[in-house]
């Protein structure tokens, strides 16, 4: 077979028939492997990081001879059997995860606290389940639980200035206020826990005939309800006008007949007056900051 060869032809071509058909064959079944470790990588990112990486054979680059095209092959083989097995164990943990979130959404208040995210599930995105209480320290008490959807992915660096840029420029439309506006104290339920304390001082106000404690449990459960009106009002999240203007007859009826000793009839009257100036300043108050709406309750706008 070399004397058919060209004059010049390197020494490592020189091989015969048989050692051509063998390397051909190998060649074939390396092509073979790696296309199959590569699907396996496409197919687990990126809920596995699958490590493809093969050991060379070689320092420099030459023609491979025929025992270390078998290592490249069986390193290739090896490499492709830890690749499925760690493929097998996510999908199985994945399969667990959701078998897991589907008793979450049966009965949330028997996995109180638990959060699993889209990832754990086999799914794209930044999104999570999360099983808590509705209304705060009040939901933990009367055992009300929920599983809270989150989804999107927090933007970072300038992508994220950018954004804000954006949705600061859309609350001047008529889209404006459709998030509820966080309270200024932050993440602290206040507000649940003052009308937890009106509740308390409530009951223990009719339990025990105490006017006091039942007047006490009035204001703290009426202040509660009413900062969480004031806050989503002018934030034009939802109309509170006729709540807030009646707020505004009862204390100035209250404050003249009980502190300024009127007559009934005139503290009536000027707490009409109140309640109408009240009632238009407070609905042009959120007309301004739901971006022309009169009013907005649940689905209903106008």
């Amino acid at each position: 077979m070399p004397d058919l060869l060209a004059p010049g032809t390197p020494a490592a071509l020189c091989v015969g028939g048989d050692e051509r058909l063998a390397r051909a064959e190998l060649r074939r079944q390396i092509g073979r492997l790696e296309a199959q470790l590569g699907s396996l990588v496409a197919e687990a990112f990126p809920r596995v990081q699958l490590d493809a990486a093969v050991a060379p054979v070689a320092i420099a680059p030459r023609a491979l001879d025929l025992g270390e095209l078998e290592a490249v092959r069986d390193s290739l083989a090896a490499r492709i059997g830890v690749a499925r097995r760690q493929l097998q164990e996510r999908v199985e943990l994945e399969t667990r995860n959701r078998e897991l979130l589907e008793r979450m959404l049966d009965a949330p208040a028997e996995h109180k606290w638990l959060r699993i995210s889209r990832a754990d599930v086999g799914e794209s995105g930044c999104g999570h389940w999360h099983s808590r209480p509705r209304l705060g320290p009040l939901g933990i008490l009367m055992g009300w639980w929920r599983v809270k959807v989150s989804s999107g992915c927090p933007l970072a660096g300038r992508l994220a200035a950018v954004e804000r840029e954006e949705m600061d420029s859309k609350r001047k439309t008529v889209t404006r206020g459709d998030e509820r506006p966080p309270a200024p104290w932050g993440a602290f339920p206040l507000a649940e826990l003052t009308v937890l304390a009106g509740i308390v001082a409530l009951v223990i106000g009719i339990v025990s005939a105490s006017p006091t404690a039942i007047g006490i449990g009035v204001v703290l459960a009426g202040l509660g309800g009413l900062e969480v009106s004031i806050r989503e009002h002018f934030a034009g999240y939802r109309s509170h006008t006729t709540l807030l203007a009646g707020t505004v007859f009862v204390l100035v009826t209250g404050a003249l007949f009980y502190l300024a000793d009127q007559v009934l009839a005139v503290c009536l009257a000027v707490g009409a007056v109140a309640f109408a100036a009240s009632f238009y300043a407070l609905r042009r108050a959120f007309q301004r900051a739901s971006g022309g709406l009169s009013f907005k309750a649940g689905g209903l706008r106008g």
